[in-house]
């Protein structure tokens, strides 16, 4: 799809659903709202922080740094969880984000706690190192 980074999350939406010739979803059209809320969210947040405070939290992640609440989509197999998800990842453009399955980021954390298992508070080390990576994690079939 070849929609300008400007584009909402409802435009790419409808434009996808005309080259896929799919009909439209309550449902979904409900999660694409939510998700355009939270897009509106990120960019106001980043351009609030501008590039310093982007780079700063790079270097020093926080907690309760005001960043916006997620979204969890949820539903049975087949209701395209995972294609919009992919649309509002696609939609963020060099925004520094991460997009895992749920058992790979798993298999990772796993990994890096491993690795630094004899450090003090191993596991609020890792959540830092992998709040430096990105921004923002889309997480693909996390089970709870």
């Amino acid at each position: 799809m070849d929609v300008a980074a400007s584009t909402d999350l409802h435009e790419r939406y409808r434009c996808e659903l005309r080259e896929r010739g799919w009909l439209s979803d309550t449902a979904q059209l409900g999660a694409v709202s939510r998700l355009e809320q939270l897009r509106g969210e990120l960019i106001a947040r980043l351009a609030r922080l501008g590039l310093y405070g982007r780079l700063r939290r790079r270097v020093w992640p926080q907690s309760g740094d005001g960043a916006p609440r997620g979204v969890y989509l949820w539903g049975g197999v087949g209701r395209g969880k995972t294609w919009l998800m992919d649309l509002f990842y696609d939609s963020l453009g060099a925004t520094a984000r991460r997009r895992r399955h749920f058992h790979h980021l798993m298999r990772e954390v796993h990994g890096g706690l491993a690795a630094i298992r004899l450090r003090q508070e191993p596991v609020r080390l890792l959540a830092r190192r992998l709040a430096r990576r990105a921004n923002l994690w889309c997480l693909d079939e996390l089970q709870v």
